[in-house]
């Protein structure tokens, strides 16, 4: 070996020297954690990720920190919660489809105890925790966030809350919050969810301040899930924007994205959906009051943007900012919902209020959905990729390079042993006398410090029915009892060209191995059966 090859190799040596032990030494400081999660909010709906909303805070995470333009849920919100909170996939935990009871291990509704929370191994680790926002992932004491780990909360337990009250309704609909173990009754003149939300994960960090300790701090927004609330003064910032119709809105949307790199110049745009119509056949009073509705939900998330911004400025005036990582998601993909739906299963007609009213329990629907999910197919509850692709952000000034796209196929399972790695803790094999579940999530860290990874496990999905396997760039998807389709996701990411006719293999070893992980899952088969226990849940 000639001297000036080994004085390279020794070069290469000490700089992965040097970047092994730095990396070290930050994972020993023991860093602040935050997860903000927004709900029922659509791949490009940040103005990092093509939209026209209003988004600064987060563009601001986005442009200083990594985005990731793979990045899965598990198409639901209580699913996605239980993978999140647990690193498992959500049947494992206990919440195979949602927060209902249905009388069977994998669907009781409720986190087991065969699932440790990241609260609870932080807390262990010597972490302070915290949680301010939508828990849906147990119902009754003993499975509140307080009893899973957390230190303090102000949470919204079950799934759902009109934004300015638990009594807006009367009686025939309300919430359940609680701060830590007592339950309150949240309203008032100024009281709007999406602040009191920002406001509490504020008022922790301050809190935590007094401690000297590290923090992990869960932020769950209840925006933009319906009902269709937001303030005044947001609204009217958008009121005349959504009169250009969600065709002109969604291909500019595409067009975004490609300028920032989202997707590639060669991902095609699929044609909507044929029951969408062209916004130019809407007549006039009809368009004025979908405008008004998506005027609503970009209020809704232009707020929480604004909340998370004075969450950014708490950090600061705390000195935290700089030993503070912070992850932002959504929890599936747009809802498209409707106001058929939405009262079959409240029992009660307030679609005579316009979209905005504090009496109203409106959803935006599917025309704008399918703007929501530029540019993927179908919505929440599906496990096309529209269903089930969030925005992901990753930030943290020291170990995170500003202003990167990485391409990893992430899943939500995936934040909890990320997570345990950051802050140096111990997963454990036992907790509280009951045996553990081994983690399933993959930690995040190779791609957020920007190491190589293969890419190559196998992720699985279930929901209602519905299934589907990612493997490399294959993915097999089925819509509960049609057929299986296979795609390849680097030549087709919108999942345009079903080629399972042309590769027969692939599908018959997609099939085996997503058979294998339903029986480790305990998943079932969603049919009449497990659709009745649903049924008789939802009536009780």
């Amino acid at each position: 070996m000639n001297i000036m090859k080994f004085k390279i190799k020794l070069k290469l040596g000490l700089i992965f020297f040097l970047n092994v032990a730095l990396t070290s030494k930050i994972l020993a400081q023991k860093p602040n954690i935050i997860v903000i999660m927004a709900d029922d909010m659509g791949f490009s709906d940040l103005g990092a990720y093509g939209s026209e909303i209003q988004t600064p805070h987060l563009d601001w995470l986005a442009k200083n920190g990594m985005k990731f333009n793979k990045f899965y849920n598990n198409a639901r919100c209580c699913p996605s919660r239980a993978s999140l909170m647990t690193g498992l996939y959500p049947h494992q935990a206990g919440i195979g489809q949602m927060d209902i009871d249905l009388k069977i291990p994998a669907y009781q509704g409720y986190l087991n105890h065969q699932s440790v929370t990241i609260a609870e191994v932080l807390k262990d680790a010597g972490y302070n925790t915290y949680m301010s926002g939508k828990w849906h992932i147990g119902n009754a004491r003993g499975q509140w966030p307080v009893d899973r780990g957390f230190n303090r909360s102000f949470s919204l337990i079950n799934g759902v809350s009109n934004y300015f009250g638990t009594k807006a309704y009367g009686s025939w609909y309300e919430s359940t919050f609680a701060i830590d173990s007592q339950r309150i009754y949240p309203g008032g003149e100024n009281y709007y969810l999406t602040d009191a939300i920002n406001q509490y994960a504020s008022y922790f960090i301050k809190e935590n301040t007094k401690t000297h300790k590290p923090f992990f701090l869960y932020v769950a927004h209840a925006a933009p899930h319906w009902p269709l609330h937001a303030l005044q003064e947001d609204i009217k910032k958008y009121e005349t924007t959504y009169l250009k119709g969600w065709d002109t809105l969604r291909l500019a949307r595409y067009h975004k994205m490609i300028e920032q790199r989202i997707i590639s110049s060669k991902t095609k745009l699929p044609e909507k959906d044929v029951d969408i119509p062209a916004w130019e056949s809407v007549n006039e009073t009809e368009k004025k009051d979908w405008a008004n509705r998506m005027a609503v939900y970009a209020a809704m998330i232009d707020r929480m943007d604004k909340g998370i911004g004075e969450i950014i400025k708490t950090l600061k005036q705390e000195n935290q900012l700089e030993n503070t990582y912070i992850f932002f998601l959504s929890d599936n993909g747009a809802c498209s919902e409707d106001r058929v739906l939405l009262d079959r299963i409240f029992k009660i007609n307030t679609s005579k209020y316009a979209a905005g009213d504090s009496l109203s329990w409106q959803s935006y629907e599917k025309p704008w959905a399918n703007l929501s999910n530029t540019p993927f197919r179908l919505y929440k509850s599906y496990l096309e990729e529209g269903g089930i692709t969030s925005p992901f952000i990753a930030y943290h000034p020291k170990t995170i390079k500003a202003n990167t796209l990485s391409p990893y196929n992430g899943h939500i399972m995936d934040i909890m042993p990320t997570i345990v790695e950051l802050a140096n803790a111990k997963y454990p094999k036992t907790y509280k006398n009951n045996q553990v579940l081994a983690l399933e999530g993959k930690s995040l860290i190779p791609a957020l410090f920007q190491k190589k990874d293969k890419h190559e496990r196998y992720i699985f999905w279930e929901h209602e029915g519905n299934k589907a396997v990612r493997y490399k760039n294959w993915k097999l998807v089925k819509q509960n009892a049609k057929e299986w389709q296979l795609f390849n996701l680097k030549k087709d990411p919108t999942e345009l060209t079903d080629v399972r006719l042309k590769y027969p293999k692939v599908v018959e070893l997609l099939i085996q191995e997503y058979q294998k992980w339903e029986q480790r899952a305990g998943v079932l088969e969603w049919g009449p059966d497990m659709l009745q226990r649903w049924e008789n849940r939802i009536e009780k």
